[in-house]
């Protein structure tokens, strides 16, 4: 998929410049990171590293996805997110 490169610059230094790491660690519901494998945005490593910063979490990588998995494979994005949810569900109905 062609990339406006100066878009990619810009997004580049916007996410540099943003230092978001101490917001994680007050997270504490369940998360899900969904990171694309061929992201030119955000790097596989970075979901990594958030995904370390969350106390309660689930990673998954797609092969083939950038970052907009919902429109590059939307029924497997849906797919993953609907049996995340579904194992959110009995904890929520405990709590």
């Amino acid at each position: 998929m062609k990339q406006d490169t100066k878009a990619v610059a810009y997004t580049w230094a916007a996410c540099l410049a943003a230092d978001l790491w101490d917001c994680l660690w007050g997270i504490y519901a369940l998360s899900l990171v969904i990171a694309g494998l061929n992201n030119l945005y955000t790097a596989p490593y970075l979901a990594r590293v958030v995904m370390d910063g969350l106390s309660m979490v689930a990673l998954k990588f797609g092969k083939r996805l950038g970052i907009s998995h919902f429109f590059e494979d939307p029924s497997r994005f849906n797919r993953r997110l609907e049996m995340f949810i579904r194992r959110c569900m009995p904890q929520a109905n405990s709590e």
